[in-house]
């Protein structure tokens, strides 16, 4: 996964700091909106930033689900974005900054316009999402569906509930391995896969078999789980860090 992508929290952060000092100037000046250069260029540089957050955010979690092919498209925006805004703060009194504000923030706002409209019509999110009907006992998987499904037992439930499998104690987390959540877990213990020296040796297509005949269909991509399974097993967590950091959505 490209690790600047990751910083889309601080991106957001650092514009909605920008966006809110602006506005503290302005407000102390009598207008909230003062249309002095140096405010302007800083509001807009606050608005680009977030626009551009949220668009780091979407690459992310694409990557994360295996579906980061947009990702390049939506980069260049973000960047073209956060280029101009910064251009136009570092050189307030350009004749050329409000064009400068204008390109940064649309760059930006197109890029995010986009992605939530193919997040809305082709989602990719790393796990699947949780669903619990308001009030209702139907169960929907997802990477906190125990959380969200649990109920406080009462006597009915405690004679007809049927346990659910527990982990023993010789299980190992498999979620540290980059791609596995606590759902994909779940459905790795369900097919047998309870170790980390249980998936080494296992190729991507062989593990993705095995999560499709336990009834897990999300998009994975295990090509690595193997190797990250023998540093894990071996405690080699060091090297298996320097693994992650070069993966994208789990692959090499």
């Amino acid at each position: 996964m490209s690790n600047w992508t990751k910083l889309h929290a601080v991106v957001f952060f650092i514009g909605f700091t920008a966006f809110v000092v602006a506005l503290g100037f302005g407000a102390t000046s009598g207008a909230i909106w003062d249309l002095s250069p140096m405010l302007v260029n800083l509001r807009s540089l606050g608005v680009g930033f977030m626009l551009a957050g949220l668009v780091l955010w979407i690459m992310q979690t694409r990557a994360a689900a295996g579906k980061p092919e947009l990702n390049p498209f939506f980069g260049f925006l973000a960047v073209v974005g956060i280029a101009a805004v910064l251009v136009s703060v570092l050189f307030p009194g350009s004749g050329l900054s409000p064009v400068l504000n204008l390109a940064g923030m649309g760059a930006a706002a197109v890029a995010l316009i986009i992605g939530l409209l193919v997040m809305a019509v082709n989602p990719a999110y790393p796990e699947p999402l949780s669903t619990v009907w308001p009030g209702g006992p139907a169960k929907y998987p997802g990477p906190d569906a125990k959380a969200f499904n649990e109920a406080p037992p009462d006597a009915h439930h405690a004679a007809h509930a049927t346990p659910e499998p527990a982990a023993g104690p010789a299980d190992d987390d498999l979620t540290v391995i980059e791609g596995v959540g606590p759902r994909t877990q779940e459905v790795l213990y369900q097919a047998g896969i309870r170790t980390f020296s249980a998936l080494i040796g296992k190729s991507g297509d062989e593990v993705k078999g095995l999560l499709r005949a336990n009834g897990y269909k999300a998009p994975v991509d295990a090509t690595s789980w193997s190797a990250q399974a023998e540093l894990a097993a071996q405690g080699q967590w060091d090297a298996l860090k320097d693994l992650q950091s070069r993966l994208t959505a789990g692959r090499g």
